[in-house]
C-alpha cells in the first residue's frame, strides 16, 4: 500500500520508528567499519603469513 506523503504526513509514532531504524542501521554500519579497521590493524602488527613484520 503506497502512502502519499503530501496528503498524509507520518504520525509521530511512525516518524519515531523510521528515525530509530535509521539510527540502528547507521550504528551497525559504523560498528562494522570499526571492526574492519581493527582487523586490518591487527593483521598489520601480527601478520598471519609468518613473513617479516
Amino acid at each position: 500500500m503506497e502512502r502519499n506523503y503530501e496528503e498524509q504526513p507520518l504520525t509521530n509514532e511512525e516518524r519515531l520508528k523510521t528515525e530509530e531504524t535509521t539510527a540502528d542501521l547507521t550504528s551497525e554500519t559504523e560498528k562494522e567499519q570499526e571492526e574492519e579497521e581493527f582487523q586490518k590493524e591487527i593483521e598489520t602488527q601480527f601478520p598471519l603469513s609468518g613473513g617479516e613484520a
